[in-house]
């Protein structure tokens, strides 16, 4: 894949061990410092951290997309 987004789970820890640049979504219930998906380079991995993930928009994911 040449991009994968969605919410900390593990088919995105697989998708950023495989080299897929990702954007993982995280609300306030888990910590990205303790659960991200490790990349393989620098800036592989985006993390995106609200409150309520049903408050997060898809204008905003795709703003951090580049």
């Amino acid at each position: 894949a040449a991009l994968a987004v969605g919410n900390d789970t593990g088919p995105m820890h697989l998708a950023a061990a495989m080299g897929c640049p990702a954007t993982v979504l995280f609300s306030r219930d888990s910590d990205p410092s303790l659960t991200a998906p490790l990349g393989r380079v620098p800036g592989q991995v985006r993390v995106i951290r609200v409150d309520d993930l049903a408050t997060l928009s898809v204008d905003r994911v795709a703003a951090s997309l580049g």
